[in-house]
């Protein structure tokens, strides 16, 4: 299993989902510039990647029901 959000993770995810057996390759997608920064910069070629590759790409902005939460406990 790896879990990426950038073009430097590139290999890490090839590393992950080359073997035979289960793996997963998860890439984070900084997309809701409401509750966080939203930005490809860095990312490009590793969302091109990511469906031929067969990486699940995590989109923030709709998959994520909570991205930060301030309260402290």
């Amino acid at each position: 299993m790896a879990v990426g959000n950038s073009n430097g993770d590139i290999h890490m995810l090839k590393y992950a989902n080359g073997h035979q057996g289960l793996t997963l390759g998860l890439l984070v997608h900084h997309d809701d510039p409401e509750r966080e920064y939203a930005y490809d910069d860095g990312a490009e070629k590793a969302l091109q990647l990511a469906p031929q590759a067969g990486w699940i790409v995590v989109s923030m902005k709709n998959d994520w029901k909570t991205v930060f939460s301030s309260s402290a406990e």
